[in-house]
């Protein structure tokens, strides 16, 4: 950062002081910002963010400004306290925030201007209070934030990486690029709970192993890592590749547990298995009718070469749990030569498979030898076993998934088409959706008990009368929430009530949070007078159906919502006419 870049927010009600401290910032460092509020200070640490916050001591609200900018990252608190004789003789002190990477800067502008101090907790970090002693250690020590960031680290760390000035580095910023995707997955490992010392390159010096901390806060948040960097002048560039494969097979395993669908699987595969070698290229031949091959992860094949892998992953017996070509001049495989063409150097082939059912297979194709060894192999083995499983279970679930879509959808026609239109089995997203552009919110009633029912009554009968709907439309719409909100205090409280009215029609939405109704039931709740699907909204639909022109159904774990919707009409003139005349004459 430079200090011309550097900007303060100053958050001050007196405009004589926001002047005068403004003025003095100014001529030294940077870009001032003044605001007069805490409320437009929020807004702009939101919007904008500051390298350095300042909030008067005499500010309403200041409590808050200095929690939004600690939340935005500017974690060191600062006390400051302007210089005798800049316009600031009230002596009214300054209370502020600054970030790691800013603080040469901050500490620099405020000496400038007048006293400062860094504030601290009560327990002070460990580094802090064994500074000296922490310093004389062989072994490097760092204390990183949330991001990775270095805010502390002792002297052996830095002789290790040969920089005088660590903090505000990122550790990313020290490692070999190829390490830096270890780091990224050991990080996500951590937060999920699995903690294990690795190896790293660094940069500008030896392999390392790092053995981390990570802290966490009261409520379960990412504060950091307290890392010991252990040097050993006897560490191989084959641990090193050891320390990579383990940290890359952790990293599939957790990615596996947490992928959704197969195609989440097979990206983690193929990203975990490219990084297992460095490979040139990935990729995945599913068996079915017909055999078809899938790239995601590496260069791009040519239509022969395409060719040449999958009859070479077809050749694998059914015994083997590899297929290799190690040397393409050598190998008598079909696949060989148009490898040597290709400029590859090696192929090798795994089963995916799930118990005794084989579904695919894993291929990889590399230009370096020693992406072939015997080890590259055993875990491009392991990373076919776990695949397999993996693959077999998320084509499996996404099965279910289609079937539920299609009965559901059975469902939504069959109803639709039985009731001639009257009733919308929808998703909860698709109500919602509906729901907004139902016209202008006219009341809102929450139903808890059955005291709620009278009123949700009265409501629904006063609004329909303000706009004007004829007296049958509000009887037949006063009756249909009578029957819903007593089902929904009886079943699925608490609920709720919502009215919405535009030029065509009036809406009354009711929501309760039981079970829902099972698909299974859906038929005879609505089709059934009396039929029950307790505990949950299901009685009466035959009552709502007759009732209403409308009624939008959603329902499931999060409960039933119903729209419940009549349209409005205009006043026949031959019911007038016989209002008038006393009734029609008898002949």
């Amino acid at each position: 950062m430079s200090g011309s870049s550097f900007q303060t927010l100053l958050v001050d009600a007196s405009p004589r002081r926001r002047r005068s401290l403004g003025e003095l910032l100014a001529a030294r460092r940077g870009r001032v910002v003044y605001r007069a509020r805490a409320t437009s200070a929020l807004s702009m640490l939101e919007r904008v963010g500051a390298d350095l916050v300042l909030v008067s001591a005499a500010l309403r609200g200041y409590s808050d400004v200095l929690a939004r900018a600690a939340q935005s990252g500017l974690e060191i608190p600062l006390f400051f306290r302007p210089r005798v004789g800049s316009g600031l003789e009230d002596e009214v002190p300054y209370l502020g925030h600054t970030r790691f990477g800013s603080l040469k800067f901050a500490r620099q502008l405020l000496q400038a201007c007048g006293t400062w101090w860094e504030l601290q907790s009560s327990e002070a970090p460990v580094h802090e209070r064994y500074r000296k002693l922490f310093n004389r250690i062989g072994d490097g020590l760092l204390e990183l934030g949330p991001d990775d960031s270095i805010r502390w680290a002792n002297a052996a760390i830095r002789r290790f990486v040969r920089e005088d000035r660590l903090e505000g580095m990122r550790l990313e910023e020290l490692v070999e690029e190829r390490d830096v995707a270890c780091l990224r997955a050991v990080r996500e490992q951590q937060r999920g709970g699995v903690i294990a010392p690795f190896l790293v390159q660094l940069r500008r010096g030896p392999i390392v192993e790092i053995d981390p901390t990570p802290r966490f806060g009261p409520q379960g948040v990412y504060l950091g890592t307290s890392a010991l960097v252990r040097l050993d002048s006897s560490r191989t560039e084959a641990e090193l590749g050891a320390s990579r494969s383990l940290v890359t097979l952790y990293s599939l395993a957790s990615s596996l547990s947490q992928a959704f669908g197969v195609c989440d699987v097979v990206h983690s595969v193929l990203r975990a298995a490219r990084n297992l070698g460095d490979y040139a290229a990935v990729g995945i031949r599913w068996l079915g009718e017909p055999p078809r091959t899938e790239l995601c992860e590496g260069a791009m094949l040519s239509e022969r070469l395409e060719e040449a892998v999958a009859g070479f992953c077809d050749r694998l017996a059914p015994t083997q749990n590899i297929r290799v070509i190690k040397d393409p001049e050598k190998d008598p495989d079909p696949a060989a030569g148009i490898l040597q063409l290709e400029g590859y150097t090696g192929l090798a082939c795994v089963p995916l498979s799930a118990g005794n059912l084989r579904i695919g297979f894993l291929w990889v194709l590399a230009t370096r030898g020693e992406s072939m060894s015997r080890e590259k192999n055993s875990l491009l083995i392991s990373v076919g076993a776990q695949a397999g499983m993996a693959l077999e279970n998320a084509r499996w679930v996404e099965s279910r998934l289609e079937e539920e879509a299609t009965r559901r959808q059975f469902y939504r026609d069959a109803l639709q088409a039985v009731t001639r239109g009257k009733l919308i089995l929808c998703e909860y997203e698709e109500l919602e959706a509906h729901w907004e552009g139902c016209g202008e919110l006219l009341d809102s009633l929450p139903l808890v008990d059955k005291a709620d029912v009278p009123q949700a009554r009265q409501r629904v009968e006063t609004c329909m009368q303000a706009q004007g709907f004829l007296p049958e439309t509000v009887f037949n719409m006063v009756t249909c929430v009578s029957e819903a909100a007593t089902n929904v205090v009886k079943y699925g409280p608490p609920g709720r009530l919502e009215v919405r009215v535009d030029e065509a029609a009036v809406r009354l939405r009711l929501d309760d949070v039981g079970p829902g109704i099972e698909f299974a039931n859906l038929p005879r709740a609505v089709l059934m007078p009396g039929f029950s699907t307790a505990p949950s909204l299901g009685l009466g639909y035959s009552i709502l159906l007759e009732l209403c022109d409308r009624v939008h159904l959603a329902t499931g774990e999060k409960g039933t919502s119903l729209v419940l919707e009549a349209a409005r009409q205009a006043p026949d003139p031959l019911d007038a006419f016989i209002g008038l005349s006393g009734g029609i004459p008898a002949f």
